[in-house]
């Protein structure tokens, strides 16, 4: 199976600017004691509404990736992990 090597994201692009809605983001690559989930289901908690309004002193990097919350399915295991296979739910 390939992987895609972009996706669908919702971020904040710079600090506190609006939501964008991204169909070229990058999928990124995986690291040792990583998953790479196909997420099927995401939402926004207050969390993310609270970056995006205020800023967060220890987000430094951007664009912010939202959807804190989310559900999926393992599509590939990282070197190391034992606890998670290809197919698990999470």
């Amino acid at each position: 199976m390939t992987l895609p090597t972009v996706q669908k994201a919702l971020v904040v692009p710079t600090e506190r600017a609006p939501w964008e809605l991204r169909t070229d983001f990058p999928v990124p690559s995986l690291g040792p004691q990583e998953l790479l989930v196909k997420v099927m289901a995401s939402a926004l908690n207050p969390a993310d509404w609270f970056v995006q309004t205020f800023g967060i002193s220890f987000v430094k990097d951007y664009p912010y990736v939202g959807g804190i919350d989310g559900a999926g399915v393992v599509e590939i295991v990282g070197e190391g992990v034992t606890s998670f296979e290809k197919g698990d739910k999470m």
